[in-house]
Order: C-alpha cells, then sequence, then structure tokens
C-alpha cells in the first residue's frame, strides 16, 4: 500500500489535501490533470520527452 506524506507535499509544492474528505483520489485526480496538460499543451517536447509524459499519463488513468 502506498502512503502519501501529504503535509510534505503540503510544504513543498502548497497544495493542500490535508483536509480534503478523499485526499488519495483528489491527489491522484489532480495528477492526472497535470499530466493530461503536460501531454496536450506544449509540442516541443522531444521524442522521448513525450513518451515518458505519455507513459505517466497512461499509468494515471489506468488508476481505479
Amino acid at each position: 500500500m502506498i502512503k502519501f506524506d501529504y503535509e510534505k507535499i503540503k510544504q513543498s509544492t502548497g497544495l493542500d489535501f490535508t483536509q480534503q474528505q478523499d485526499k488519495e483520489t483528489d491527489l491522484i485526480y489532480y495528477i492526472q490533470s497535470v499530466l493530461y496538460n503536460l501531454k496536450t499543451h506544449n509540442k516541443n517536447y522531444t521524442k522521448e520527452q513525450y513518451n515518458r509524459i505519455d507513459t505517466l499519463f497512461e499509468i494515471f488513468e489506468s488508476v481505479k
């Protein structure tokens, strides 16, 4: 089982998931939205960079 350190996330990014009722789901949705944005809004990536972003996007889209 994966455990997230929400206080560390808050301190290092300013993102506060500590007050969320379903913190894990909200964090996964946030990651999915960032990856979607990276995948669809920048065409200046190298092929390798794009493939890595796409792979991460597909992994997080597969989370149920």
